[in-house]
């Protein structure tokens, strides 16, 4: 796959992002910031949830389905809390907050990859099968789902290579259950922690 074609396969993604993004300003004034996360992380949670169930005979339509729900509630969640956070600090602070937040989005977002892509390696490792296999070749099917499917190739071996797409169907769904459980996580956190009326850029409290 190359770069080209992994930047058409994100669109659905990209697309989730601009349409969530369209409709949060007129939500956080009607409903809250409060209210406006946790729709958010409730989306996210569903998309995630509807991925983990994606196999490698799923439609394209699925696909694009979960891509596009996802990036709805990542776009609700992201842009609502970074806008509710600096609306509470004063003209003084805001650079700070800004740079904070700007600092948090820098680390979560690599530190959040590593660790669901740990944990996609961890699964396609443990699932795929590479039985009566030579051992250098066994570790190169196990390095990465790129390199068991380089090898499955030129040794012309159909079940390995079938056995390594179900490896790597079985670590996504796996990766995003996990993601699941971190937005119902964000779900709680959000109704338990943010505060019920919050500033924003008229200067009054909702």
């Amino acid at each position: 796959m190359n770069a080209e074609g992994s930047g058409v396969r994100l669109l659905p993604l990209v697309a989730g992002l601009i349409v969530g993004a369209v409709p949060i300003d007129r939500l956080v004034h009607k409903i809250g910031a409060k209210i406006t996360i946790t729709i958010g992380f409730v989306v996210l949670a569903a998309g995630t949830c509807m991925a983990s169930r994606i196999g490698v005979s799923s439609s394209s339509v699925s696909i694009v389905s979960w891509m596009v729900i996802i990036g709805i509630g990542s776009s609700m969640v992201m842009a609502t809390s970074a806008s509710a956070a600096l609306m509470e600090l004063s003209n003084e602070r805001s650079g700070v907050g800004t740079a904070l937040m700007q600092a948090m989005k820098n680390l979560g977002l690599p530190f959040g990859t590593a660790i669901l892509g740990s944990v996609l390696n961890h699964a396609c490792q443990s699932r795929v099968s590479v039985p009566a296999l030579p051992e250098a070749v066994a570790q190169t099917v196990r390095q990465s789902v790129f390199s068991g499917v380089e090898a499955a190739h030129r040794i012309g071996m159909e079940n390995l290579l079938q056995s390594v797409y179900m490896a790597f169907s079985h670590g996504m769904d796996v990766s995003f259950l996990i993601a699941s459980g971190v937005s119902v996580a964000g779900i709680l956190l959000a109704l338990v922690c943010m505060p019920h009326r919050s500033k924003y850029r008229d200067g009054t409290n909702h």
